[in-house]
């Protein structure tokens, strides 16, 4: 394998004055990143995230052009993510454009943290990519970016379409990125999907985006979706509906409240807390105790909002 300066590899070439500014034992690494042996190159490629040094970013980025092995490629792809490296921006690039699928989708993950556009501008090309893993990846990533860099680019139109791509995992991370950007152009064919898409995940997705977007055009949909035949897509509606402040899912939270399901349970759980009232604490004491710490911490919260408002309307009262 190529050496690269500075790296130690049976003989210390580094220079004196480099030697203050980076470790012993990262110079070991940056030498065993170019060992013949591979689990060896993997190793270093993996801890080398543990300095971020220009000389390591430099060496991970020779990695990524020239190790033959993916791991390699990847492990260090990861690294220069971590790091923010503009510097790798290029190679980066490259690895988009013509690396595997699984050195794409970790390209595709570090070249979002650059916030770099030029590098926005090539993941998101891959959108429209043949292979539906490095689609959804694109997708994925797009949340990460910056509403205005997609708005700019029309890219919301694009998301929305995505919503309807045969692959069930791109159509969820469509909905995401719709949720965490909060896209009211899109509550529409969300409300569609709710009602029509044939995968439970999809529609559960879905129902969650609505919660997050909070637009009050949703309300009927979401009712609708409470006799759909998934538990999780009834209480996700059910959720979304008391965030939009309707407590038309308040019988489902009471059902949902002793579900076998621990995401059932803890949604049921924040409902409760959103649009019940103290009359309903006895419903939550069960989970307060619960197994499973998600469903205990949610019901916590759930009492101590319904406590907190019954304090508030009783010194109401007084006044």
């Amino acid at each position: 394998m190529a050496m690269i300066p500075g790296t130690v590899s049976g003989e210390e070439t580094i220079s004196e004055a480099d030697k203050p500014s980076l470790e012993v034992q990262a110079r070991v690494l940056l030498g065993n990143l170019f060992s013949p042996n591979l689990k060896t190159r993997i190793n270093a490629a993996v801890k080398l995230g543990e300095y971020e040094h220009p000389r390591v970013t430099e060496g991970l980025m020779v990695a990524v052009r020239r190790d033959s092995s993916d791991m390699v490629k990847r492990m260090a792809l990861k690294n220069l993510g971590k790091f923010r490296a503009r510097k790798a921006a290029a190679v980066i690039i490259d690895s988009i454009n013509s690396g595997s699928t699984a050195v794409k989708i970790e390209a595709i993950k570090a070249g979002v943290k650059l916030s770099s556009v030029p590098v926005n501008k090539v993941i998101v090309k891959q959108i429209d990519s043949a292979n539906p893993l490095v689609r959804q990846e694109a997708v994925s990533q797009a949340g990460e970016m910056a509403t205005v860099f997609l708005k700019e680019h029309g890219l919301f139109g694009k998301i929305i379409k995505m919503t309807g791509d045969i692959s069930t995992g791109v159509r969820v991370a469509a909905c995401r990125v719709l949720g965490e950007h909060k896209v009211s152009e899109a509550v529409g064919e969300l409300i569609d999907i709710l009602k029509n898409d044939s995968s439970d995940m999809v529609r559960n997705e879905a129902a969650d985006v609505l919660g997050e977007i909070g637009d009050a055009e949703a309300i009927e949909g979401l009712k609708e979706a409470l006799i759909q035949s998934s538990p999780k897509v009834r209480i996700s509606a059910a959720l979304a509906l008391a965030k939009l402040g309707s407590d038309a899912g308040l019988n489902e939270a009471i059902n949902g409240i002793k579900s076998s399901d621990y995401e059932v349970r803890a949604r049921a759980c924040r409902i409760i807390g959103l649009v019940g009232d103290e009359s309903m604490v006895f419903l939550l004491e069960e989970a307060l105790s619960d197994f499973d710490r998600r469903v205990k911490n949610a019901a916590c919260e759930a009492v101590n909002i319904l406590k907190k408002e019954k304090e508030e309307k009783e010194a109401g009262k007084k006044e």
